[in-house]
């Protein structure tokens, strides 16, 4: 436990060492990103369906079935504990959320339903687009249908990611979230299979990408190559552009706070 934790330390320590604030940010379009996601106090009424979901699902009292999925993943406990543990807290929903205004989805992929809050989030923010969730637990897969029963755009799927990618055939998408089996060969191979299943202009979310030196070796390498004309790191989540109108660049984004003397050079 101390060395994973020493690890993803060493990542985030990394990581704010070579990222800027808002006020550094010199593109555009990230910038817009930047002012309306993360440095951004609106509050808008889905939030509170968001936060009352949150604390629902936290508070399930019910074991987490014993199964060769749930083993291999070390989903243990109480459903409500590992929820507590998995879920997005409300705060990086409403983050999301209001990244999803900024623009018009039209086919949204997400690897990694867990109990369906995010596809919840989603479908509320972007409530004409179509949303695919995989989630490969199926006691979670069935929890999440129950939440997410009043959505009509979301279909979720119970399979693992990899049985799913290898299912598609000529599926686009035009925003793809990837949240779940943080390890970095699923990661570089999930996103070997999306990329050849993305819109001209789509963007990948990858989130975690400082959850490990594994995680984090992935989204470097991922940068290293030119597939994606345009990224954003955050604490939390790695964003990939295919939009070519971009300025094109890999780009670091901090939380004004953690380096506020930025603001005044």
């Amino acid at each position: 436990m101390l060395l994973k934790t020493f690890d993803k330390l060493c990542c985030l320590l990394e990581f704010w060492l070579k990222s800027d604030t808002i006020y550094k940010l010199h593109s555009p379009s990230l910038f817009h990103i930047a002012e309306k996601v993360f440095e951004n106090n609106d509050y808008y009424y889905d939030f509170e369906i968001i936060e009352q979901a949150y604390y629902s699902l936290t508070t399930i009292n019910v074991p987490i079935v014993d199964n060769e999925f749930s083993k291999i993943r070390k989903q243990t406990g109480k459903l409500g504990g590992f929820a507590k543990k998995a879920m997005h807290h409300p705060e990086e929903l409403f983050k999301l959320y209001k990244f999803l205004k900024l623009y018009e989805f039209n086919n949204i992929l997400e690897l990694g339903s867990c109990f369906g809050l995010s596809a919840r989030a989603i479908s509320l923010a972007s409530p004409k687009s179509k949303i695919v969730s995989v989630e490969g637990n199926e006691q979670f897969y069935e929890l999440a249908q129950k939440f997410a029963t009043s959505s009509s755009k979301i279909t979720f799927k119970n399979q693992t990611f990899k049985n799913y990618l290898a299912g598609l055939t000529d599926e686009e998408f035009d925003l793809v979230i990837i949240d779940g089996d943080h390890q970095y060969d699923s990661t570089i191979y999930n996103l070997s299979i999306i990329q050849r299943h993305l819109t001209e202009n789509a963007i990948i979310l990858i989130d975690d990408i400082h959850w490990s030196s594994g995680m984090y070796r992935a989204w470097k390498e991922i940068l290293s190559g030119s597939s994606f004309h345009c990224s954003l790191e955050t604490l939390r989540w790695g964003f990939l552009f295919c939009d070519r109108s971009l300025n094109k660049g890999n780009y670091s984004l901090i939380p004004s706070n953690l380096k506020y003397w930025q603001k005044f050079i």
